[in-house]
């Protein structure tokens, strides 16, 4: 099962550039727009659950909702977090191109993720027009990993969600405030590195040296920041790599296991499912049934 975002809009004066790109998951959704807007281009938008609205590119937005309104300059990547139930317009000022992107997460998963002491804090408070180089780096990540929607998602875009919205509400748990976290080229040069050698055996001495911090505090520091640690998302990229490679199916699994650096079939399948939850055979025949 997909979670299925289930937004109210009305829009005007908003044409769409190409096609849309989107990415669904089990509790959450990803779409990235290129519009033109008009002058006077504005939307009214309302959605049971909460999501983030991330500019990619120059443009004046103005956001209204029950709580007054702000005025902001995007330059770069610019996050907003709508709580759920939250009315929201917003317009455009000036004539221009809008490229953003939107995650949608269904509120009970962020509930569940989400620290009860910090809930009221945290989830119901909107943030608006928010600058923050970390988040930036993961949306970076998370563009270049979305699709046009015709190869299911895989594990490692639900990972880099997750982390998303964990870096913009701040942390689901107390008590990490005085961890240190990675700074954004820290987290960029780890980020590539894990990509490019996701088949490579982990070694977290040599992500520590690309963080310039010794190992211990390089774990601390990089769960602090993506909410996960690091043998996980290494292990989260691994296996969606695998899932490409599944749904080409050219190769055997005891090739696919040779290749990823697993000792054979059965360790693959093993740490497939304890990350997607079924046997590689299985997910394949559900992934296919859906292309």
């Amino acid at each position: 099962m997909r979670y299925v975002p289930a937004m109210e809009a009305e829009t005007v004066g908003f044409r769409p550039i190409g096609s849309l790109r989107t990415r669904s998951f089990a509790e959450a959704a990803v779409d990235v727009w290129d519009v033109e807007c008009s002058a006077a281009a504005h939307g009214r938008y309302l959605s049971p659950d909460p999501r983030l609205f991330v500019t990619l590119g120059q443009g004046e937005c103005v956001f209204e909702m029950e709580k007054g309104s702000v005025s902001a300059r995007h330059e770069g990547v610019c996050f907003s977090f709508i709580p759920a139930r939250t009315f929201l317009t917003g317009r455009v000022a000036g004539a221009g191109r809008l490229s953003h992107l939107d995650v949608h997460f269904s509120e009970r998963f962020v509930l569940q993720q989400l620290d009860p002491a910090l809930r009221t804090a945290r989830l119901g408070v909107p943030r608006l027009a928010v600058r923050d180089d970390l988040a930036a780096v993961l949306v970076d990540t998370l563009l270049a990993d979305a699709h046009d929607g015709k190869t299911p998602a895989d594990i490692y875009g639900e990972v880099l969600v997750r982390a998303l919205l964990w870096r913009i509400l701040g942390g689901f748990k107390q008590g990490t405030s005085a961890v240190s976290r990675l700074s954004a080229p820290a987290l960029a040069r780890v980020i590539v590195h894990m990509d490019r050698e996701c088949f490579s055996p982990f070694r977290l001495v040599h992500l520590a040296r690309l963080a310039e911090m010794s190992e211990s505090r390089f774990g601390q520091a990089f769960r602090a920041t993506t909410g996960i640690t690091p043998m996980r998302w290494h292990m989260s990229r691994r296996v969606a790599r695998l899932q490409h490679m599944l749904l080409e199916g050219d190769r055997s699994l005891t090739e696919l296991a040779h290749l990823a650096g697993f000792a054979d079939h059965a360790h693959l399948t093993r740490s497939f499912k304890a990350l997607v939850g079924l046997p590689p055979t299985q997910w394949l025949r559900r992934a296919l049934a859906t292309v």
